[in-house]
């Protein structure tokens, strides 16, 4: 039956190029086709290179970036330490009665006597990117707002002690690395005691925390 198909297409197409008219047709209908599939072949050819390109980019990115992670991991690891560091040494606000008593024994093992100390009540406020953790309040007309608060607290003390041990209190409070301000230090002589000096200071730390998102309801 196959054989048969292929002598009968033989016959039309040997009968189709006798005739010069038939035979031009036959010619144009088969350039057509051979266009219409270079054409097809072409745009083809061109999505697919396109694509090849775009994946080309990606991968080249993909190692670069692949290049860079040990690097990336190696400054968030540090970043990470410092932070770590740094909250090491912040005197959170609920901690300020543990630092009370630190001074405090600090103070006795530097044989000076604390007349007074007191622990101020802490403050809160919003805390801006260009802010002052000193002032009060916040900058005024500062569009540089953040996600964190400000705490802060006062300790106020008087204390009393030969110079001497007034400068090995003040030597043992600083290898604290404690972020504390020193805002007020007045030194003065007692009057019935000359050998011995009355230290009157103001400290304040301070300490950031990210706001609270608010709740529905």
């Amino acid at each position: 039956m196959k054989a048969t198909t292929k002598i009968a297409i033989r016959r039309r197409l040997a009968l189709a190029l006798e005739s010069p008219r038939q035979r031009a047709s036959l010619i144009i209908i088969i350039v057509a086709i051979g266009l219409t599939a270079v054409w097809t072949g072409a745009d083809e050819y061109r999505a697919t290179s396109c694509r090849l390109a775009a994946m080309t980019d990606q991968l080249r990115e993909a190692r670069k970036l692949a290049a860079q992670m040990p690097e990336i991991e190696r400054r968030a690891a540090q970043t990470r330490a410092s932070l770590k560091r740094l909250e090491a040494r912040l005197v959170a606000s609920e901690e300020g009665h543990v630092f009370r008593e630190q001074l405090t024994e600090l103070a006795r093992r530097a044989d000076c006597e604390v007349r007074r100390i007191h622990l101020s009540d802490e403050q809160q406020r919003p805390w801006t990117m260009d802010d002052n953790p000193l002032a009060m309040t916040a900058p005024r007309g500062s569009s540089m707002k953040s996600p964190f608060v400000l705490h802060r607290r006062g300790l106020t003390l008087t204390i009393t002690g030969t110079l001497a041990s007034i400068e090995d209190l003040l030597r043992e409070l600083e290898a604290t690395g404690k972020l504390v301000y020193t805002r007020h230090l007045v030194l003065k002589p007692e009057r019935a005691r000359r050998e011995q000096v009355t230290l009157q200071m103001e400290l304040v730390f301070f300490n950031l925390s990210r706001k609270e998102s608010a709740t529905a309801g």
